[in-house]
């Protein structure tokens, strides 16, 4: 199956019950409908979902735990101690699951400044899978990682954008037809819903929506203009795709 969009023009014609015979312009219609739907299921996933080679460069931000000494109470009993937190955090989140274990590369550079220094991540850089860090392989059939986080032995660095992390993740056209078809279905309700609404507010014939009517001698006009403005409204994951979807999200990234 193509992967240029997660559903295709077939599936959403069966969807709509309309694989048999459709109009020019409605076939028209949902080609235009499909690169969009498929952006907005995206967008809510918030990755491009499909299988490549990604580079990020990681954490996104400087957490609280930069500080260079931190001292966090712990009651026992009516004594209170403090720990020592060293500064750095123990994990990474990559953002395009799942990821393939084999072929991951990461490099350490806390001088590095995004990628954006002359001499940025060099070769000894590079840290050793296994021994510096490690995937959290959660498939080992697979050998693949849904939760993709990268958990270092001590702590990974505070500097913004000084870990870069080369991987392969996403998933194929093959994924998507099996073990995460849900997706795929998501994507066919969010291209149905989007293709219903538009020829609601189309008014059927792709002319627009009434604007105004009357009875005798019965005539009407329509507002071709309102078009856009329908459209711009309706372009997006409906709440029964979203619940199929969520589980998807990967919603520690944002912490990563």
């Amino acid at each position: 199956a193509s992967m240029s969009t997660i559903a295709t023009r077939a599936e959403i014609l069966v969807a709509l019950g309309k694989s048999r015979s459709i109009s020019d312009v409605d076939a028209a219609l949902v080609d235009m409908l499909l690169p969009l739907t498929d952006a907005a299921v995206k967008n809510y996933l918030q990755t491009d979902l499909h299988y490549s080679q990604h580079v990020e460069y990681l954490p996104i931000g400087s957490p609280v735990a930069e500080r260079d000494d931190i001292q966090e109470p712990i009651m026992r009993g009516d004594v209170v101690t403090f720990a020592h937190i060293p500064p750095g955090v123990d994990t990474l989140q990559l953002k395009h699951l799942p990821v393939v274990l084999g072929g991951i590369e990461v490099r350490e550079d806390v001088g590095a400044w995004a990628g954006q220094e002359s001499q940025a991540f060099a070769d000894d850089t590079t840290l050793v899978l296994g021994t510096d860090y490690y995937l959290d392989v959660d498939d080992a059939a697979s050998n693949v990682s849904r939760t993709g986080l990268l958990y270092r032995y001590g702590k990974w660095p505070t500097e913004p954008r000084c870990i870069k992390v080369v991987y392969y993740g996403g998933l194929t056209a093959s994924q998507l037809n099996n073990a995460w078809g849900d997706i795929k279905l998501a994507a066919i309700m969010t291209g149905v819903h989007a293709y219903q609404m538009f020829k609601i507010r189309q008014g059927g014939d792709g002319s627009g929506p009434k604007t105004s009517q009357s009875i005798g001698k019965y005539s009407y006009t329509r507002d071709a203009g309102s078009i856009a403005l329908a459209m711009a409204g309706d372009i997006g994951v409906p709440a029964h795709a979203k619940s199929l979807l969520f589980r998807h999200r990967n919603l520690g990234r944002l912490f990563a």
